[in-house]
């Protein structure tokens, strides 16, 4: 017979201490199950933070690959020289003579024409697209400076180089039109010596020197 049995305080006093761990029992299990919970949810963020890390890396990468392939006012210059040789931008030829002469090509494969206003506006935003991409570089010189450009001129001579781009499209363009309209012919002349002043008197030692035999030097001395 159980000695707990005859004394009744032991026997609730036991009891107590059963019930007692019960509880323990099942609040160790609640704990653990909490504990695996978190350990899921950890491993899940941990995941998540190495896959987002790997994104900003990959992202970065291509930032990088980006920037590094953007093009400077020289490769654009050369550019300009390739599609100059291919007969895509006017020559010296075409613009020996303000109005009064044919200042247009005979070729008739110097670019293609704009049919409509979705045309224009498609190469507009193309070409505003691509001037976004301008770089200056770093060694460029500024007429007979020889300190280069300084920081704060940076975004003068880019807007600068930018406008030249915008008249020199526009060169391109008209000179692409139908010579019958006078109107054409006193546009070309005031584009003419649009770029004449931005690149000429503004940017001539940057975008000139040591390219004495380029296309460029001989286009922009027509536009004198």
């Amino acid at each position: 017979m159980n000695e707990s049995s005859f004394n009744p305080e032991l026997s609730e006093f036991l009891s107590s201490i059963k019930v007692g761990i019960d509880s323990l029992t099942k609040g160790q299990d609640r704990l653990n199950n909490r504990v695996e919970e978190l350990e899921k949810f950890n491993s899940s963020k941990a995941e998540f933070v190495d896959q987002n890390s790997v994104d900003h890396a990959q992202q970065g990468r291509r930032h990088l690959h980006l920037y590094q392939n953007q093009p400077t006012a020289t490769s654009i210059l050369e550019d300009t020289e390739a599609e100059g040789q291919k007969s895509d931008l006017p020559t010296a030829r075409h613009l020996t003579s303000p109005v009064g002469q044919d200042l247009h090509p005979e070729e008739s494969d110097v670019g293609p024409r704009l049919t409509s206003a979705v045309d224009i506006q498609r190469e507009y935003e193309s070409i505003k697209d691509s001037l976004t991409k301008i770089k200056l570089p770093n060694s460029l010189k500024v007429l007979d400076s020889k300190n280069g450009i300084k920081r704060e001129d940076q975004a003068q001579l880019a807007i600068i180089s930018k406008c030249s781009r915008y008249t020199e499209t526009a060169l391109r363009y008209l000179a692409t039109c139908p010579p019958e309209n006078p109107e054409i012919r006193h546009l070309f002349s005031i584009l003419s010596a649009e770029i004449n002043y931005l690149q000429g008197e503004y940017c001539e030692g940057s975008f000139i020197t040591n390219c004495e035999d380029s296309f460029i030097p001989h286009f922009l001395d027509t536009l004198n």
